[in-house]
């Protein structure tokens, strides 16, 4: 039985929202998602802290992290009791995202963001077809 956590390191989540980043893109190399299996079938308390662990969140942040399903739909970790067991909320098979709440309520996946700031237009279907004329 496991469940699967998307994210990057809250090292990388920083650099990568950080001021310098346009700066830092040439000198390290790109961050990428990264997956981290979890048995579901235990504690609350115990899966949450060996995540925090894991991607190097500091504990005082424990509070201001959460997960979303890939539906966007919040698995509210800090409002169930530490002892239930996980799979009252979590489900086999299923990919979660990190996310990180502001004091401002903003929630910020801590998921990669590889476009580069003055990205392009999304190509609609209609303008990646060539014009047979």
């Amino acid at each position: 039985m496991y469940c699967i956590l998307v994210y990057i390191t809250y090292e990388e989540f920083q650099r990568q929202n950080s001021e310098n980043h346009e700066d830092d893109v040439f000198l390290k190399p790109p961050v990428v998602n990264k997956e981290l299996f979890f048995n579901p079938n235990c504690v609350i308390g115990i899966i949450f802290d060996y995540l925090l662990e894991q991607t190097g969140i500091p504990k005082e942040l424990k509070n201001k992290i959460d997960l979303r399903d890939e539906n966007g739909i919040s698995m509210e970790l800090n409002r169930h009791p530490p002892h239930n067991n996980g799979l009252e909320i979590f489900i086999f098979k299923k990919k979660y995202n990190l996310v990180l709440i502001t004091d401002d309520q903003e929630i910020l996946p801590l998921i990669a963001d590889n476009l580069p700031r003055d990205a392009p237009e999304k190509v609609t279907p209609e303008k990646a077809v060539p014009d047979k004329n």
